[in-house]
């Protein structure tokens, strides 16, 4: 009884230790994922996959809610046919980010369908000239390199980028790109450009199943030399005509 006793407490006692060692070791992957590099090296993405996915979500899901937006969340900027462009400052970031909201004529699934779609990319986005599937992480995630079109006699731009999309059980579906450094993603004639956190936020309507809400986020850095005329254009208009065109798109598929 005794022996007994005592064979128990030891057995507890060790999967307790287990347990333990399996939270530090979860604790100590999420915050090597939290230290990434901008870039991510895609050896430390593969490594830590559902670690990055989830990093990935939460920093989504932070940036449209403006709670680490300065000085004080997202300040109004544009609007034009009931879509609205916020924006705001990031700290240790020079480039602002952004966040652009309008209704899509379609259902959530659908609008996330054709803006998941690398083939459909360069038909809602003026700026983009194609866009390459590198690599299928899971069935979440893919590494892509998306190739930009040159503005107004600047170089073009092009971004190495790992995009998570994830469906909430209320429906709600969320699309997460960040940039990566992959072996295959250098491309000649292009300046490299960087993505902190940018994405999508696909919400139902809660009354028409053929409606949705959608927010772009955006932030990212374009590198190089950017000429301050290049910036306005890209940081005012063009936000508010990439939902307009999403939703022309996507209308077509009805």
């Amino acid at each position: 009884m005794v022996l007994s006793s005592g064979v128990e407490v030891a057995h507890n006692h060790s999967i307790d230790t287990m347990k333990f060692a399996t939270v530090e070791e979860q604790e100590a992957k999420v915050q090597h994922v939290r230290a990434l590099p901008v870039p991510a090296p895609i050896t430390a993405v593969r490594s830590y996959l559902e670690e990055f996915e989830n990093e990935s979500i939460q920093r989504l899901l932070l940036r449209y809610s403006g709670a680490d937006v300065q000085p004080s969340g997202w300040r109004a900027g544009p609007e034009s046919h009931g879509i609205q462009v916020v924006y705001g400052e990031v700290a240790g970031s020079d480039w602002f980010t952004m966040r652009t909201t309008g209704k899509l004529r379609v259902s959530a699934a659908t609008a996330a369908r054709v803006l998941m779609a690398a083939d459909m990319v360069p038909k809602f986005d003026d700026m983009t000239k194609d866009v390459k599937l590198l690599e299928r992480l899971s069935d979440a995630t893919e590494v892509r390199v998306v190739s930009c079109k040159s503005v107004m006699f600047t170089s073009a731009r092009d971004f190495c980028v790992a995009s998570t999309v994830r469906r909430e059980a209320s429906g709600r579906i969320l699309i997460a790109t960040r940039s990566v450094d992959h072996p295959q993603g250098n491309q000649k004639g292009y300046v490299r450009a960087l993505i902190y956190i940018s994405g999508y936020v696909v919400t139902p309507d809660p009354v028409d199943p053929n409606a949705c809400e959608l927010a772009v986020v955006a932030h990212m850095d374009l590198g190089g030399h950017m000429p301050a005329m290049v910036v306005r254009h890209l940081g005012l208009s063009a936000p508010i005509k990439l939902v307009e065109k999403i939703d022309e798109v996507t209308a077509a598929l009805r």
